[in-house]
């Protein structure tokens, strides 16, 4: 194995390392480096491994897929349908990608058919907090009158 390749051979090992640390959140990550691994291990130098793992854009796309399966967990959790549904449309347009030449244009088409989704579920949330401010606030504004109204029937029994 040339030195180069060791290197970077290195470099795959600690990384899954890192990443086994925490496997629910690096699942992609996890079996793209497992790839890799075994193809720098067959490959007969540098320019070899790179034809064969495509400059490594599995790498790439898994740290994405898992930043968004990360987003769509957190939605879920949460509650925030549409924060699923738009992680949900940008890893189906990041699976669409077959390499690093049209990754990014992918990418974008995924963003902004998600934007619109997170737009919809930020507005609904703002208005929500709106709406619950304005009860609060009605609640409060109500109270002085409440008081002297309990306070005079009080004085009446």
């Amino acid at each position: 194995m040339d030195r180069g390749l060791e290197g970077h051979h290195r470099y795959l090992i600690v990384s899954r390392a890192a990443c086994a640390r925490n496997p629910l959140a690096h699942s992609h990550q996890l079996a793209a480096l497992d790839r890799e691994i075994e193809l720098v291990e067959m490959a007969d130098g540098i320019a070899h491994y790179r034809a064969a793992s495509g400059d490594s854009f599995e790498l790439t796309r898994a740290s994405w897929l898992d930043h968004l399966a990360n987003h769509a967990r957190v939605g879920a959790l949460v509650g925030d349908r549409r924060r699923v549904q738009a992680a949900a449309v940008e890893y189906a347009h990041a699976l669409e990608a077959s390499g690093h030449p049209d990754w990014q244009a992918s990418l974008a088409a995924g963003a902004t058919q998600a934007a619109r989704m997170t737009a919809m579920g930020g507005e609904a949330g703002t208005l929500f907090t709106r709406m619950l401010l304005g009860v609060l606030r009605l609640h409060e504004e109500q109270r002085p009158a409440m008081k002297e109204l309990f306070r005079a029937a009080t004085m009446e029994a």
